[in-house]
């Protein structure tokens, strides 16, 4: 299953022929309170055993959707630190809601281990 947050577009599209599913949750610009619950219940509806979020956005919503969803495990893949929000995914990432974090290149992971203290293994 694919999940986007805000809009589907091209590659969504694209998917659409290797995926089962493809959902486009329809998030408006700014904080989605009730976002987590709503992928939580799509998670448990499809019956979603690992959740992989790509960027910073869809890993906040994503990652407390899939341990409210009692998922078995959360994954995180930086694409690379957002400049404008270092402080909070810095903070983020510390708490307890993901299992792995995977950097795209090792320019990225330098640059995380730099910029957001993740640790060495990422």
């Amino acid at each position: 299953m694919l999940c986007c947050i805000e809009r589907g577009g091209e590659w969504a599209r694209q998917v659409e022929d290797y995926c089962q599913t493809v959902v486009v949750m329809g998030k408006k610009p700014g904080v989605a309170w009730a976002l987590p619950f709503r992928l939580a219940r799509l998670f448990r509806a499809q019956c979603v055993d690992v959740v992989h979020c790509h960027n910073f956005a869809p890993f906040v919503y994503g990652s407390i959707a899939g341990r409210i969803a009692g998922c078995r495990g959360v994954v995180y893949t930086v694409h690379g630190p957002d400049v404008r929000s270092e402080k909070m995914q810095a903070l983020f990432q510390r708490l307890p809601v993901v299992d792995e974090i995977v950097a795209v290149s090792e320019h990225v992971r330098r640059r995380a281990i730099e910029a957001l203290g993740l640790d060495q293994s990422v």
